[in-house]
């Protein structure tokens, strides 16, 4: 989901294991030379799944490790739950809605959240359309507070 904390904690967890981060919303606009915003407004949001989906095959081609933060749609679209787990392990930020909402209420950079007017019944639309994908991830991490021995402690679990 936005505003889960998948960039932030996703660094930390790069640089705990020493493997390179990709945040697949920068990779994008290093590609495209735009901002994702900018990318929703010109050439719309069917335009940038696909993008997303592609850049998402290419780094899952590679036969380095890494991790990677997604967009929260990401795994949504085009099968990338099932491409994502062939590759790796797949961890889902389970944040409750309430921080969620502490955490996006100011922010500005996501353009399926730019309208703030009703940002609680997009936030639970999105969950409640996204959720049968987010629990096909590996492990979920349930939360307000979650952190990078949490997601180490998954992932000692899962290997």
């Amino acid at each position: 989901m936005p505003g889960s904390g998948k960039t932030t904690l996703g660094k930390e967890l790069a640089l705990a294991l020493a493997l390179p981060f990709i945040d697949l919303d920068r990779d994008i606009e290093e590609q495209i030379q735009m901002t994702i915003p900018d990318i929703f407004r010109t050439k719309g949001e069917p335009f940038f799944r696909e993008m997303e989906s592609e850049r998402l095959h290419y780094w899952s081609s590679g036969t380095d490790g890494f991790v990677m933060a997604t967009g929260g749609g990401a795994p949504c679209f085009f099968d990338a739950m099932n491409t994502m787990k062939s590759i790796g392990l797949v961890l889902f930020l389970d944040v409750p809605l309430e921080e969620l909402l502490l955490r996006l209420e100011k922010d500005t950079h996501r353009p399926l959240l730019e309208d703030k007017v009703g940002l609680k019944e997009k936030l639970n639309r999105l969950m409640r359309d996204r959720i049968s994908i987010y629990q096909q991830a590996h492990a979920s991490i349930h939360g307000a507070g979650i952190q990078l021995k949490d997601l180490l402690q998954a992932l000692e679990f899962k290997n």
